[in-house]
């Protein structure tokens, strides 16, 4: 009689980016859920206020107090807060985050809101054809900032879709999104 074959398998490499505070105050809850599930291999990417001292409030401080492992740190230095700058960081996290997930090679990518560095590493995403789980999208940004323009465009060429109310759950239907790949987790 033939013995039997335990079962193995694959789990899914679940990339998390963050480049700012309000994106890890809600990342850590996925973070934290998946992590417990033997199902996922998390790694958890920063860049952006999370590498800068002079950031409001040191995040990374309360990152290690969340005992959450960041697998690689973007240290990059932004140094103005002019559009041209801006540019220049993107493309320079652009690079680093190609070589890191050229080795990394994860399943998903799972990014949120509507920064421009999240928005830098969802265009290597799409390209190299890795699905984005997008959190936060069809929020709606008052003051003309660049924000809406981010977050809807990250909306378009991510796969899953997680909204946080009724509003932005509409809003992301109204994009186009297939139904069943939008799920809302708030009122």
């Amino acid at each position: 009689m033939p013995k039997s074959k335990k079962k193995t398998f694959k789990k899914i490499k679940l990339l998390f980016f963050s480049a700012s505070r309000a994106e890890y105050g809600m990342q850590k809850y996925f973070i934290n859920y998946f992590r417990k599930n033997k199902k996922f291999k998390i790694s958890f990417l920063t860049s952006g206020s999370h590498t800068s001292h002079l950031a409001v409030g040191d995040t990374s401080k309360q990152i290690k107090i969340d005992k959450i492992n960041v697998s690689k740190k973007f240290q990059i230095s932004l140094k103005s807060n002019t559009s041209k700058d801006a540019a220049k960081y993107a493309i320079i996290l652009q690079k680093a985050f190609l070589k890191y997930i050229s080795k990394a090679n994860p399943d998903y990518v799972f990014l949120s809101a509507d920064r421009f560095e999240t928005f830098a590493v969802a265009q290597i995403s799409m390209i190299l054809k890795l699905p984005i789980i997008h959190l936060e999208g069809g929020d709606k940004t008052s003051g003309g900032a660049l924000d809406d323009n981010i977050r809807h465009s990250l909306t378009k060429i991510s796969s899953l879709h997680i909204t946080t109310n009724k509003e932005s759950f509409d809003r992301v239907l109204k994009l186009g999104e297939e139904k069943w790949r939008v799920f809302k987790i708030g009122y």
